[in-house]
């Protein structure tokens, strides 16, 4: 069984809309949809606080490692 827990949260209708949309698209479910979001906003935060907390000890991020984190999440419009 899988070790998950129940989150409740309000949204926007913009964003509840958005969500029903691309899950119904993606063939998934609002939960699984959300949930993802979630935990790719949380990783990436983590990631963030850990480099902010670096450089405020001086351990700065190599700037290959910054460019490839940033060409990884570039968004590009069509």
């Amino acid at each position: 069984m899988s070790d998950t827990a129940v989150l409740t949260l309000r949204l926007s209708r913009e964003i509840k809309e958005a969500l029903e949309k691309l899950a119904e698209d993606t063939h998934r479910s609002k939960s699984y949809v959300a949930a993802t979001a979630v935990e790719t906003y949380v990783k990436r935060q983590l990631w963030w606080q850990e480099k902010i907390d670096s450089a405020r000890r001086s351990e700065l991020v190599p700037e290959d490692e910054m460019e490839a984190f940033f060409a990884a999440r570039s968004i590009v419009d069509a």
